[in-house]
């Protein structure tokens, strides 16, 4: 019992729900009073929150019950600097370098808290050894970091990092916090510099899930995908039961054409979290590129039940609509998604959504000029000019005879229903062709 609280607090966490981790692991150590795990894991969730004396206390008792390892005493002593006790913060990573004598954030935290102290040789040797670690392991933003420390109170450093400055993780400022910064500067554009941020993050606390996460997803925008997906499925070992996770892993599997693979994980996301309206909208994506329509269509249109303003559900609908020829309904859904991204001043998206709107209505203007030209799988004028066509088409198919037609229609409605009329009459006329062939 104590090992399933712990592993919902795990999940909790994974989920950024700080607060029921809290209660999860408590439950676990209710259970089981000397899990050294669970209080230390129950540590970082209160730090999160900016509970730092509750934090400092659960550290301790992770010590206390024979949790191993440096990161325990690392932690502690990031919460006693934060609560103004510096000399026991540099007893704290000396404890930390003892156990890990390579463990850069330690030594940092030490330069940290001999600078607080006001005891400047010691602070620069310290930043000066955490700088050569940094640069060891190629982690130049850090270095650069340390070696700006020293430079601000000591002159030049002597030896130069190659990569631009990142900012730092301040101890005052909580890991979550930093962690929202991180994916914040993904989101702007700015991938590698969240990388790196996501590296320190990993110092810190090296078995955070959802660090593993957001660096996946980030090292995907690069191209990484590889790398994406090594995160991802590291992130699923610490935490089995993160829908987005499996959705994080579903999108990189449908940039890679991987769309059985892409359903398999949206499945799973939707298994352990029936609501999570992005994974209907991934779904869709994936069914689309198996070109599946009416399952796509399906997906988007539970996603927009959970969330009428979700954007990349119209978007997504609207390349469907367009991909069987209701070139109307695309552009009203390209339309709809526009409108939302130029409120949330999505200013990429929102123009991408109205080139999108540009090139169909393009394409409408050019068939004005050359009518004949008009069948199905092509771009309409008009909504009712493809309905139309289509009916035609189908109307000869059945030699005429449109009650044949409309019993067609009624089967294939009360097979699939809910969609719309240009799609059932598409539906038929494909069993009708195949049927010949």
């Amino acid at each position: 019992m104590d090992e399933a609280f712990y592993q919902r607090g795990i999940e909790k966490a994974a989920a950024e729900d700080f607060q029921a981790a809290v209660q999860e692991f408590s439950r676990a150590l209710r259970v089981r009073p000397d899990y050294g795990a669970a209080y230390y894991q129950r540590g970082l969730a209160h730090f999160n929150l900016g509970e730092t004396a509750e934090a400092l206390d659960d550290y301790t008792q992770a010590i206390a019950h024979g949790y191993e390892g440096a990161e325990p005493w690392l932690r502690r002593g990031f919460a006693y600097l934060t609560l103004g006790q510096p000399e026991a913060a540099i007893a704290d990573a000396e404890q930390a370098l003892s156990r890990q004598p390579s463990l850069a954030a330690a030594h940092s935290l030490c330069g940290t808290a001999h600078r607080r102290l006001d005891q400047t040789s010691q602070a620069i040797a310290c930043w000066k050894q955490a700088a050569q670690l940094y640069l060891a392991q190629k982690d130049a933003a850090n270095a650069r970091r340390c070696i700006g420390w020293i430079e601000a109170i000591a002159g030049p450093p002597l030896v130069q990092p190659p990569a631009p400055e990142a900012p730092a993780l301040s101890p005052l400022q909580s890991p979550q916090a930093f962690l929202e910064q991180a994916i914040e500067k993904s989101r702007q554009g700015d991938v590698r510099g969240a990388i790196a941020d996501f590296d320190w993050l990993l110092q810190i606390n090296s078995q955070d899930p959802q660090v593993y996460r957001h660096r996946g997803v980030a090292r995907s925008k690069l191209g990484d995908y590889q790398g994406a997906i090594s995160d991802l499925n590291q992130a699923l070992k610490l935490s089995p039961q993160s829908a987005p996770t499996y959705y994080s892993r579903g999108v990189i599997r449908c940039q890679q054409k991987d769309y059985r693979g892409a359903i398999a994980d949206f499945d799973r996301a939707l298994e352990l979290q029936p609501g999570y309206a992005p994974a209907y909208v991934g779904r869709g994506v994936a069914h689309q590129g198996l070109e599946d329509h009416r399952a796509a269509l399906q997906d988007y249109a539970q996603a927009l039940q959970l969330d009428a303003q979700d954007a990349e559900a119209y978007f997504s609908r609207a390349i469907t609509h367009a991909s069987y020829g209701a070139h109307q309904a695309a552009i009203e859904d390209y339309q709809r998604a526009a409108a939302l991204w130029f409120e949330q001043e999505e200013w990429t998206r929102y123009q991408q959504a109205l080139d999108r709107v540009d090139q169909l209505r393009q394409q409408q203007t050019s068939l004005k000029a050359s009518p004949s030209a008009a069948r199905p799988g092509m771009v309409y004028v008009s909504a009712a000019d493809y309905l139309n066509e289509l009916r035609q088409h189908l109307l000869n198919l059945v030699g005429g005879h449109w009650e044949i037609a409309e019993r067609m229609l009624e089967q294939v409605a009360e097979r699939y229903p809910g969609m719309p009329e240009d799609w059932y009459i598409l539906r038929v006329i494909e069993e009708l062709e195949r049927d010949r062939s």
